[in-house]
């Protein structure tokens, strides 16, 4: 390291969460672009009756995504 550079800090892990509101996947390593960590919230579910993102953050229609997990390969 040079004498103008300095650590701020280091990364514990890396999460990426493919599908919106459900649980992630920990990542050995991983691709980083403009638009984030590669496949990192890239689906989601959608409510076949009303058309709307199904969220964990409603209780009533989403709650159980948290104990779902997908994982993506080769992304």
């Amino acid at each position: 390291m040079g004498k103008s550079e300095s650590v701020v800090g280091s990364v514990a892990a890396i999460y990426r969460y493919p599908v919106t509101s459900m649980l992630g996947e920990e990542l050995a390593v991983a691709a980083v672009g403009p638009r984030g960590i590669a496949g990192d919230r890239a689906y989601a579910l959608v409510d076949d009756e009303t058309g709307k993102v199904v969220s964990s953050k409603h209780p009533n229609s989403g709650g159980r995504c948290l104990s779902c997990v997908r994982r993506l390969a080769n992304v």
